[in-house]
This record gives structure tokens, C-alpha cells and sequence, in this order.
């Protein structure tokens, strides 16, 4: 184990093939392993070489994510100095401070289930009445869809929220990802229910643009599966 100042981790910032240290609570950690700290950068937020600690309380993951590192030293003092900790600059509006304290509650985290929960439940329902031919079933589809398609804005608008304060608003793969199935989602889901309001006969009438509508009703599965996907690579990165 290794000791290190704070001038002596700023030499581990992951640039020009440096490995890539970060300290948490005096503790070093070695994380050039992880995809999303390549050259030194996360998220375009924190920067290798340096004490995290301070910044913690804005992930948006708890303490066991070191444990997938290994911690190679301690952070010390420089002898004859007192340590300073760096205190990072951030947006001080007061509509900022209450973005990140809503963030706090996870909203976004709690939203999401709704959308993805009814969307699987509604496909579900409508497969009972494929098999069944019982009108109940395909009633009750309908109108979980509807409860779905009315999470949809505020899954979608809590989502935006905590990428804007959270990560800045960077655009990266995943995030591109997420809004692109968000988009979509809402795209079926509306479809589908002014679709059934205007023709309560459409999935009875075993058409051509009967069979469209069921497809289309059976894409929100796999496309909420994704987002919840993607969702779990930001909230549980690899």
C-alpha cells in the first residue's frame, strides 16, 4: 500500500497513459480499469488525481462502487502543510439547489417503474385476450395502457431533470439511447390509445390494420425493456 499527497495523486490523472488514482475518504483507489473514467474524465464532471469525497454526495450511486476497484494506498498530508481539500465549482441558482435536492428523492428512478410496469402489464392483458377471446381482458389492456401512457411525461420529464443537474446534460451513448426509446415509447403508447379510443372494435376485427395495432401494442415491451436497460447502465455502470 502506497502513500500519497494530494500534489502526489495529481500526477494519477489518467492523462497521457497515466493510470487513473481517485481518493474517498482518505482512501486511493485505482479505477483506470473503468470505461467511464477513460483519461481521467467521468461523466465530464470529476477529474482523476484528486479527493472525491466532497463531491460524493452528487453521484448518483452509494459507496459500494469501490468495491469493484482495488485501493491501492492512502491519502496523506504533505508534511509541514494542512490539507485543502478542493471543493469543486457549481451552479449556485436557487432553481439549481432545488433540482439537486428533488434529485435527492429519486424521482426519476421512481417514475420509470410505472411506465414499464404498465406497459409489460397491458401486453400481457392483451395476449390473455388473443388466447382467451374474452372481451374483459382486452378492456382491461386498454385502459392500463392508458394509466401507462400517462406516466410517460413525468418518467420522461424526471429523466430530464436528473441528466441536466446530474450529469450536465452530456450527451453520451447511453443517454442518446435513453431519449431515443423515450421518444419512441411515447410514440406507440399514444398511437395505440387514440388508436383503440376512435375503433373500440380494433383488435376484435382480425384485419390487416387489426393485426398492425396488436403489433404495435406488443413493440412498448421490448422497448421498455430497453430503457430500463440503459437506465441500469447509468445508475450501475460496468
Amino acid at each position: 500500500m502506497i502513500k500519497l499527497t494530494p500534489a502526489q495523486l495529481k500526477d494519477y490523472d489518467g492523462k497521457n497513459g497515466k493510470p487513473v488514482y481517485l481518493c474517498y475518504k482518505n482512501k486511493v483507489y485505482d479505477v483506470t480499469s473503468s470505461s467511464i473514467w477513460a483519461g481521467g474524465d467521468h461523466w465530464n464532471l470529476h477529474s482523476a488525481g484528486h479527493d472525491l469525497t466532497g463531491e460524493f454526495a452528487e453521484a448518483p450511486h452509494g459507496e459500494e462502487v469501490f468495491e469493484r476497484y482495488p485501493m491501492v494506498g492512502a491519502l496523506v498530508e504533505e508534511p509541514g502543510k494542512e490539507e485543502k481539500k478542493e471543493v469543486p465549482a457549481r451552479k449556485a441558482s436557487f432553481i439549481y439547489k432545488s433540482a439537486m435536492e428533488l434529485n435527492k428523492l429519486h424521482p426519476h428512478r421512481m417514475m420509470i417503474h410505472f411506465p414499464i410496469a404498465l406497459s409489460i402489464a397491458s401486453c400481457g392483458l392483451l395476449l390473455l385476450f388473443l388466447a382467451t377471446k374474452l372481451p374483459s381482458f382486452e378492456q382491461a389492456s386498454y385502459y392500463v395502457q392508458v394509466m401507462a401512457l400517462l406516466s410517460v411525461p413525468f418518467a420522461i420529464g424526471t429523466g430530464f431533470l436528473s441528466w441536466k443537474t446530474i450529469y450536465y446534460g452530456k450527451m453520451t451513448r447511453v443517454f442518446s439511447r435513453k431519449i431515443l426509446f423515450s421518444i419512441v415509447l411515447a410514440a406507440i403508447s399514444l398511437t395505440v390509445a387514440v388508436w383503440r379510443t376512435l375503433d373500440p372494435q380494433i383488435a376484435f376485427s382480425g384485419t390487416h390494420l387489426s393485426w398492425v395495432y396488436i403489433l404495435m401494442f406488443f413493440l412498448m415491451t421490448p422497448t421498455v425493456i430497453l430503457l430500463g436497460y440503459y437506465g441500469g447502465k447509468i445508475t450501475i455502470p460496468s
